[in-house]
């Protein structure tokens, strides 16, 4: 589910924790889910530096392991290239990234199939290797100091701005003991990441998203029991339970929630749901998806229209697809409905693969968690010329709430949520809406 490519990005963002063949430790609620090794060379072509990244947890009860290495090559303080190797699950993804003045040119190599993609890098912008420990090890400016910069997300093939805040000094419990550091909150459109740093800019300990934190460990701590139990199912860990149940939530139509505890500034109000804030850390989010009115006024929607990044839509294979699934159908609505429960009928769940991945890998393996699902379905139904989006956010199932992807369709009037994963019909009003596209 969702949180597999929330967990990789925080991989990604914990990488370079320190100089010279470190070891850092991942843990979640005090249990060890990982650890990451970072090495530092010096080399005739620039600074080279390879993150290794090793998780093992379970997933929905499912064994669950991902591994990453990041080889980046910097020179002059400028980062010229990366190469990131992705495995989780008996899949792989290799993302080669040449940096230039302009653009990063990427080159995704995935089950045998190659996408390339140039993404502009905005004018004066500061690129770092890492989103998070970019910083570590470079001096500690004085508090109140704000870093604007950019990394490259290999999952998705984007330039996602951060922005570190140099806080001041600040004071931390690590393994029972006090400790006196200096906090800087690096925060992007995903998340923030509390990092503490010695008085000389190292690594001394983190708190980042969904609860995961890191510290130093030693290398046999790190490699000595590598293959360990893992401890923590992380959709255990990262669900949210209401403090009431939510009754019969399959034919729930509307729903209105009173969220606590955190700023939440992703959460947007638009047709979908209606987020109104009632303090800094309290909102009420009303969720009210669109009904399907055959009798509404039709009118275009271009924009979810063609193919894109994991969305081949203009290959034959998901035409021909698309023809078979549609059949003689030309009502928008019942053609997405028709799609959603066919890729529901065809695929199977496959809860440990822990990467973004393309639809026609997907319709290989007719495997994979509800991102895939909802991937294959949009390929299908932009290859119909039906508008489609995939969506993420959150969705109410056995008492709590837990990461989750699913699809919006354009019925020639308005965006109607369809969920194929969980039975292919509509999707109804416990799912809740972070992200879209």
């Amino acid at each position: 589910m969702r949180y597999l490519i929330l967990l990789s990005s925080i991989v990604l963002g914990f990488q370079a924790a320190s100089a010279d063949s470190e070891f850092v430790g991942m843990f979640m609620q005090g249990k060890r889910i990982g650890y990451m090794r970072t090495t530092i060379t010096h080399e005739p072509a620039g600074t080279r530096t390879i993150s290794a990244s090793h998780i093992n947890a379970t997933i929905l009860g499912s064994a669950m392991q991902l591994d990453m290495t990041a080889d980046s090559l910097s020179k002059g303080g400028l980062l010229t290239k990366q190469v990131i190797v992705i495995e989780s699950g008996g899949r792989s993804q290799r993302i080669t990234a040449t940096y230039g003045k302009k653009a990063i040119d990427i080159v995704r190599v995935a089950d045998g199939a190659t996408d390339k993609k140039s993404v502009p890098i905005p004018e004066g912008a500061l690129i770092m290797d890492d989103p998070t420990f970019g910083i570590v090890g470079k001096g500690m400016p004085k508090a109140g100091t704000k870093l604007t910069f950019y990394s490259l997300d290999p999952m998705l093939l984007v330039l996602v701005k951060n922005e570190a805040l140099f806080k001041g000094p600040a004071s931390i419990t690590v393994d029972n003991k006090q400790v006196d550091a200096f906090l800087v909150e690096v925060s992007e459109p995903r998340s923030t990441t509390s990092l503490y740093l010695d008085v000389k800019g190292e690594f001394v300990y983190a708190k980042g998203l969904l609860g995961i934190t890191m510290k130093p460990i030693t290398r046999e701590e790190a490699l000595g029991n590598a293959d360990y139990a893992p401890e923590i199912d992380i959709a255990d860990a990262s669900r949210v339970v209401p403090d009431k149940p939510i009754e019969n939530h399959t034919n729930v139509t509307g729903l209105t929630l009173q969220l606590k505890g955190g700023e939440l500034k992703r959460l947007k109000s638009d047709y979908y749901q209606t987020v109104t804030r009632v303090s800094p850390e309290v909102l009420t989010l009303k969720v009210h998806p669109v009904v399907h009115d055959a009798a509404a006024p039709k009118k275009a929607m271009e924009e979810f229209r063609g193919p894109g990044l994991d969305v081949p839509s203009d290959e034959p294979e998901f035409k021909d697809l698309a023809k078979k699934v549609f059949g003689s159908e030309k009502d928008q609505y019942k053609a997405a409905l028709a799609v959603s429960k066919y890729v529901n009928s065809v695929m199977r769940p496959k809860t440990n693969v822990g990467m973004v991945r393309d639809a026609r890998e997907i319709w290989k393996t007719k495997e994979g968690v509800c991102r895939d699902y909802a991937t294959l379905a949009c390929t299908i139904l932009r290859a119909g010329d039906v508008p489609c989006k995939v969506v993420s956010g959150s969705v109410y199932s056995a008492g709590a709430f837990y990461y989750h992807a699913w699809i919006e369709a354009w019925d020639g009037s308005a965006w109607i949520a369809f969920d194929p994963t969980l039975g292919g019909g509509l999707a109804d009003a416990t799912h809740l809406k972070f992200a879209e596209g």
